[in-house]
């Protein structure tokens, strides 16, 4: 049997994808959606045709409320470099401020949609901060001194929070550390070498 009711956009029960979205958008839109919504089904549409409007096709519903695209609408354009750091800051807890801000100062400029700005920050952070000690190794053992095992012995007794430094500030510390290692052992070596000679001059 057919049942045919009518209800306001914003009070229906989308699912999957179409809920996704739906749950995202601004109280004051739904008026202009519902209208666009109408204009696009003059004779009215089923639950799932209003669904996967919302699930597939939201760049329609985005441009009804005078943005350029679905990701336009959820994550807006960038102000400014405040609004985007502020912006990264929450959607990458992860990242430290000061990662946040060393890449803002240079490359917010480059586009004023906060969504393309997060996908070019995201690359940015996954090639320049590692998250454990395999991936800072991973990221900079080309350029190292030592081996593996030095910088991971290195990493366990000095790195706690990957996030503090970029992985090639971490590799300037281990190769500074692993010199001076180096120079210790050398200099214990000559001792050792200087006492071996006093005895035997002793005997």
């Amino acid at each position: 049997m057919k049942v045919t009711t009518e209800i306001n956009i914003r009070d229906f029960q989308f699912w999957s994808g179409g809920a996704d979205r739906a749950k995202d958008v601004r109280y004051e839109d739904w008026d202009d959606i519902e209208n666009a919504v109408e204009d696009l089904f003059p004779d009215g549409c089923t639950d799932t045709e209003l669904n996967d409007l919302f699930w597939f096709d939201f760049d329609i519903i985005a441009r009804t409320c005078g943005y350029e695209s679905e990701e336009h609408y959820f994550y807006g354009a960038a102000k400014d470099e405040d609004a985007m750091a502020e912006k990264l800051a929450e959607l990458f807890p992860e990242a430290s401020e000061e990662a946040i801000e060393e890449w803002c100062e240079w490359e917010w400029c480059k586009t004023d949609v906060l969504y393309k700005c997060c996908e070019l920050f995201k690359i940015w952070y996954r090639q320049n901060y590692a998250t454990d000690i395999e991936s800072w190794i991973d990221m900079v053992f080309e350029k190292a001194e030592g081996t593996i095992e030095d910088m991971r012995t290195w990493a366990k007794a000095n790195v706690e929070n990957w996030n503090e430094k970029s992985a090639e500030d971490w590799l300037n510390d281990y190769n500074e550390w692993f010199l001076d290692e180096k120079e210790k052992d050398r200099q214990l070596a000559q001792e050792e070498i200087e006492k071996q000679n006093l005895d035997s001059d002793a005997l």
